[in-house]
C-alpha cells in the first residue's frame, strides 16, 4: 500500500467514473502536502500575515492547478519524468529550504524565516505539485475534463494553504526559532517522504 493518499485516490478512479465527490477527495490529497508546507511557512512567523497569506496560497494553488493541466496536455510524453524525476525535484527542493531554515535557526543571529520569500515560495509551490502531474495525465487517459478540475484543485488547495499558514502563525509567533526548526525538519521530512514513496512502493 502506497503511504501517499494522492496515489491511493488515483488507483481508487483507475477506469472508473469521475464523479463530484471522487474529484473532491483528489484535490483535497492533493492540497495536503501544500497545507503542511503553508504550516512551515506560518511557524517561523512574520509581519504582515494576509499579504504573506494570500501571496503563499496563491502561489500554492497555482502551482497545484498548473501541474495536472501540463501533465494533460503533454500526456504520456511526460509519464516518465512524473514517476522518476519529480520525487527526486521535490526532495532536493523540499530538503534545501526545510534545511537552511534549521540552520538559519540556530546560526542567524536574527533569524528571519527564509521560506517566505517570492523565490523559496515558488520553489515549495514546485516541490509540493511537480508530482501532481501524474493527475493529469490519468485525467487525461480517462476523458476528464481539465480545467474545471484544475479549479477545483487550485481552489481547494489555495484555501488550505491559507489555513495552513494561519494555523503555523498562530504557534510560530510564541516559540520563534524552536518554531522554524521544528517547521525547516518537517519540510526535510516531506521531501524525504515523497522520496522514499517512490523508490519502495513504486
Amino acid at each position: 500500500m502506497k503511504l501517499s493518499v494522492k496515489y491511493i485516490y488515483l488507483k481508487a478512479i483507475q477506469g472508473e467514473h469521475m464523479d463530484g465527490s471522487t474529484l473532491l477527495w483528489i484535490s483535497l490529497g492533493l492540497s495536503m502536502d501544500a497545507f503542511a508546507a503553508a504550516v512551515c511557512v506560518g511557524l517561523a512567523g512574520g509581519e504582515h500575515f494576509w499579504r504573506l497569506g494570500l501571496t503563499t496560497a496563491a502561489f500554492f494553488g497555482g502551482a497545484q492547478a498548473l501541474m495536472p493541466i501540463l501533465g494533460w496536455l503533454l500526456g504520456r510524453e511526460v509519464q516518465p519524468f512524473a514517476e522518476s524525476a519529480a520525487p527526486w525535484i521535490s526532495f532536493l527542493l523540499l530538503g534545501y529550504i526545510g534545511g537552511k531554515m534549521v540552520y538559519d535557526s540556530f546560526f542567524d543571529e536574527t533569524p528571519r524565516n527564509g521560506a517566505t520569500s517570492l523565490r523559496a515560495l515558488l520553489l515549495l509551490a514546485l516541490a509540493t505539485s511537480i508530482d501532481a502531474m501524474a493527475v493529469g495525465i490519468s485525467f487525461a487517459l480517462l476523458g476528464q475534463d481539465i480545467w474545471g478540475s484544475a479549479v477545483l484543485i487550485g481552489t481547494t488547495t489555495f484555501c488550505l494553504s491559507l489555513l495552513g499558514l494561519w494555523i503555523g502563525r498562530r504557534f510560530g509567533s510564541r516559540f520563534r526559532r524552536g518554531a522554524m526548526a521544528a517547521g525547516g525538519a518537517v519540510l526535510f521530512l516531506m521531501g524525504l517522504r515523497i522520496l522514499l514513496t517512490r523508490l519502495f512502493y513504486p
